[in-house]
């Protein structure tokens, strides 16, 4: 890229003219170009292959806002005070 030929990084080079860290310094024509060519050769089945399957919730295992509403009601009335439970 050409702002190594004035000595600078692309960290350097963003910091200097205020550009986000997460802006890209490739041209819109280029990037263009680069992912059509990934899409040519379907380099997205690669990355696929090497996530695992998705797997749901354990059978049985209940979701866990129904566990958490559960809980909310069986302390409704209770207070805690220094670690003890006491009924109102």
């Amino acid at each position: 890229m050409h702002f190594r030929v004035h000595g600078l990084d692309a960290r350097t080079y963003k910091e200097l003219y205020g550009l986000p860290r997460t802006k890209s310094l490739w041209p819109p024509a280029l990037m263009e170009k680069q992912r059509d060519a990934a899409l040519d050769r379907d380099q997205g089945a690669i990355g696929r292959k090497n996530i695992p399957p998705a797997v749901g919730r354990p059978v049985g295992q209940e979701a866990r806002l129904g566990v958490r509403l559960e809980a909310s009601e069986a302390r409704k009335g209770v207070n805690t005070r220094a670690g003890e439970k006491t009924k109102r």
